[in-house]
């Protein structure tokens, strides 16, 4: 399964792994997602369990602020 695309946003190439991005934010470069509605959202805002070592695992969270986070934790729930 391949995690990183590369995609084109405004004419400029962006590199996304497992929906996440770096955005010059104020002056900063910050990691990202992309909401559903096509609001950013700081990647640190994210409440899900990762797990980095032995393999980059996520156990995914109901109350995490990122729209693809909770429908991936309800698809998870409902299986």
């Amino acid at each position: 399964m391949r995690t990183t695309s590369t995609v084109v946003v405004q004419g400029r190439q962006r590199v996304e792994r497992y929906g996440i991005y770096f955005a010059r934010i104020a002056g900063r470069n910050r990691s990202v997602y992309r909401q559903v509605d096509g609001e950013i959202e700081f990647a640190d805002a994210c409440k899900c369990f990762t797990d980095w070592q032995p393999d980059f695992t996520v156990t995914r969270s109901l109350d995490c602020p990122i729209d693809e986070h909770r429908i991936l934790a309800l698809r998870e729930l409902a299986a």
